[in-house]
């Protein structure tokens, strides 16, 4: 429909060995914005050439000085955006984004990602989106964060246990007006990677 906007995210792993599935998957689903986490782009010196697809614009990347992580959002040219660096983190691998959509809504992305390796007990991630959120909304605009948080609860998220993390972030989503949309397991067992909007009546569909 007119003003609505498809959302792709996956959790790489590693991207540079997938730069052609990831051109697949955007000639089948042909998304509006496709959000990547663990990227891992600085440890495969991936340039800004190797990751220019027909039709999208060059990413926004987030990516890290050391082992692992990162974070890359691919725009399809028709919308436009910019980078909120005045949102933006050095302790989290975020990207915020504020984009317009051909029919002239204002959408406030974040893209995010939280390590496996982080303590359960650690919500300094959630303390700062809880931060930037405090800063967008009052704005009007409609808000997307995604990405891969690696938290559980279990009564929010079906999980086996519930974390801190995972607790701090089902109360921020509350606080915030925002829904969470994934119901499926993304991993294993587990609902990892999550979509949280303040857009109403959102499809979300798991492959």
């Amino acid at each position: 429909p007119r003003g609505s906007i498809r959302l792709l995210v996956t959790n790489a792993f590693g991207l540079a060995s997938q730069l052609g599935d990831l051109q697949h998957a955007l000639l089948q689903y042909r998304p509006d914005v496709v959000v990547v986490t663990e990227t891992r782009f600085t440890n495969d010196k991936v340039t800004l050439a190797d990751t220019v697809f027909p039709g999208y614009s060059p990413p926004f990347r987030r990516d890290r000085t050391a082992h692992g992580g990162g974070v890359a959002v691919w725009l399809k040219t028709s919308l436009s955006a910019y980078k909120l660096e005045d949102l933006s983190c050095p302790d989290h691998e975020t990207l915020w984004l504020s984009l317009r959509t051909v029919s002239g809504a204002k959408i406030i992305l974040g893209a995010v990602y939280r390590p496996g390796s982080a303590s359960p007990a650690d919500v300094s991630l959630i303390e700062h989106l809880d931060t930037t959120l405090g800063r967008c909304q009052p704005n009007g605009s409609n808000v997307i964060i995604t990405g891969d948080f690696n938290v559980h609860n279990e009564a929010w998220l079906g999980s086996s246990r519930t974390t801190p993390a995972g607790e701090a972030l089902e109360v921020l989503c509350a606080e915030h007006s925002l829904a969470q949309h994934v119901s499926m397991p993304t991993r294993g067992e587990n609902i990892l990677d999550l979509i949280m909007t303040s857009l109403p009546n959102p499809r979300v569909g798991i492959e």
